[in-house]
């Protein structure tokens, strides 16, 4: 089996009719918090086109992080600035994207809108962990299938201690609510939302102390230091193991530490299953890519 018949399942389908400039509404970094600035942003030429890409990156897996809208609400936990602010997301080594037709609300390579059970949530895709820019001079190069740069321990960690901080600053969860709630931002509106905040927060403080080891939920999130590194298959197989016990008392229920020393594969070539040396990997990787994709890296 090729690591192209993974790829296939997401690119399955027409793309967009109106097709993209030669950038792919790629966002140029002329300021950049690690002081790696760019002036332009180019693509290799791999033999995609620009549609192509868009749909790599922004076609939904069922990945469901937080609410969708609560994403494009959350500040980040020490000033009003928002989460998704590009400055932000460059921080974490990922990709911001210009707003566009696929991407309406702007949002990084690889993060989507999934529509689930009553509501749109957010999400990730192989994108945000298989696409890389590489700089040099001011230049940024955008390389599809590559292994992303991206510190998914220090995002995930940040965008909690980001909810605790709305969840415990009146203020700050005025101006939440009021972009969550809109026209039903009401005493009891805001209780339930509330409500819905701490238990996000405990879901997402769960999977951090399953799968990133040393995560204290009450400490401050830790400076980006795991770029372009994750243990993603032990990861994977602790969410599977630990949601198939009927009833968990911990968190870290039926689980091992997810610390292997290993980073993200690149995923262009026939060459990527053969990472996984033991044969029955293969195969559950192979058998169950949709349901481990969901799990993977924040799945649930």
């Amino acid at each position: 089996m090729r690591s192209s018949f993974i790829l296939a399942l997401l690119l399955a389908g027409p793309v967009a009719a109106d097709e993209p400039g030669p950038t792919r509404d790629a966002f140029v970094a002329v300021t950049d918090p690690l002081g790696e600035p760019v002036d332009k942003v180019v693509y290799l030429d791999q033999g995609w086109s620009p549609a192509v890409s868009l749909k790599f990156y922004f076609t939904s897996q069922g990945s469901q992080i937080i609410p969708y809208d609560w994403f494009l609400a959350l500040e980040q936990a020490d000033s009003q600035t928002l989460f998704r602010d590009n400055q932000n997301i460059l921080k974490y080594r990922y990709l911001p994207q210009l707003p566009d037709s696929n991407n309406p609300d702007g949002l990084p390579v690889g993060f989507v809108g999934d529509e689930g059970v009553g509501r749109r949530w957010l999400g990730l895709t192989c994108a945000a962990c298989h696409t890389n820019e590489i700089r040099f001079g001011t230049t940024g190069y955008r390389v599809d299938g590559a292994p992303t740069q991206g510190d998914v321990r220090a995002l995930l960690s940040a965008m909690i201690t980001a909810m605790q901080k709305t969840r415990d600053d009146p203020a700050k969860f005025e101006r939440f609510a009021a972009k969550v709630l809109g026209n039903q931002n009401s005493s009891n509106g805001q209780l339930l939302l509330k409500a819905q905040l701490a238990a996000a927060i405990d879901k997402r403080i769960a999977y951090n102390l399953r799968n990133f080891p040393g995560y204290n939920p009450n400490e401050p999130a830790p400076a980006p230091a795991d770029y372009a590194r994750l243990d993603a298959v032990g990861a994977i197989v602790n969410e599977v193991f630990h949601h198939s016990v009927k009833a968990p008392t911990s968190p870290t229920d039926n689980t091992r530490p997810a610390n292997a020393p290993v980073s993200y594969p690149f995923i262009w070539a026939d060459l990527w299953p053969q990472l996984f040396s033991d044969v029955n990997c293969i195969a559950l990787w192979i058998s169950s890519e949709k349901t481990l994709t969901r799990l993977y890296s924040v799945l649930h």
